[in-house]
């Protein structure tokens, strides 16, 4: 005779081998959110090698990736977290540099487009 438990032993023996797969799916997403702050950092400063002569309220872009707070530090730039699924990660929200006399739009920017050597 089988016991009530049979078919819950069964479920665990066939979902918990896929449990640490599935943590570090997790952990992955939510370590990475969409476009980590890196990425954008990176982004942001191919545009500003792009400009002819960047403005002195662009000093403060540089390659910050080994400080706290990072590019959401520099001058001109807002972050806030947005939702992306279950985790909130920072991004990029805002740029506003209103007397450094750039004008324009930034457009849509692909990774590959600015990761290139």
């Amino acid at each position: 005779m089988r016991s009530a438990s049979t078919p819950l032993l069964c479920l665990c023996l066939l979902v918990l081998p896929s449990c640490p797969l599935l943590l570090q799916r997790a952990h992955a997403a939510a370590r990475h959110g969409g476009i980590s702050l890196m990425s954008q950092q990176k982004a942001l400063l191919h545009w500003k090698s792009t400009l002819a002569n960047p403005a002195a309220e662009m000093s403060s872009w540089r390659d910050t990736s080994s400080s706290s707070g990072g590019l959401c530090n520099w001058t001109g730039i807002m972050c806030t977290a947005v939702r992306h699924g279950r985790s909130m990660p920072w991004a990029v929200t805002s740029i506003s540099l209103p007397d450094a006399g750039i004008h324009g739009k930034l457009g849509i920017w692909r990774s590959q487009e600015h990761s290139r050597p």
